[in-house]
This record gives structure tokens, sequence and C-alpha cells, in this order.
């Protein structure tokens, strides 16, 4: 589910998590905001091995499929 207050151009991305980097979590994010919102809580918290274990989640729990995380943001 997109977060409550998601207009419709914010995009699921898939990103490595800030804590741990060897791990790969979902994000939404519109492109122009300085900030972004993890598809799931620190508590609740989903981390993946891998980049496409995430990206298959995203389409099983969100219906999309996450795009790569753009270099510098």
């Amino acid at each position: 589910m997109r977060p409550y207050n998601a207009a419709a151009d914010v995009v699921l991305y898939v990103k490595r998590d800030t804590m741990r980097p060897t791990a790969w979590r979902l994000a939404w994010w519109n492109g122009e905001s300085d900030s972004f919102v993890y598809a799931e809580g620190e508590c609740s918290a989903r981390l993946f091995k891998r980049r496409y274990q995430a990206v298959a989640h995203g389409v099983r729990a969100y219906g999309e499929t996450a795009r790569n995380w753009p270099r510098g943001a």
C-alpha cells in the first residue's frame, strides 16, 4: 500500500539501507523532495540480501516494480 499521503507522482524505489549497507529496502520518493519514506517502518522493516528479492517483494506487496535509486540522490 502506498503511503497515505502519497500523490500520484510518488514512485517505489529500491535502495541500500542507510543503517545496514549490505541490505536492500524499498522506499517511496517523488524525486523532488529531499526526504523519502521507507515502505515499512523500522520495527517492521523488510530487509533483502539481493536487489532482485526487494524488487520481487514490491511487485507482490504493492503491485509496482521498484526502480533503481538515482545516483547522487
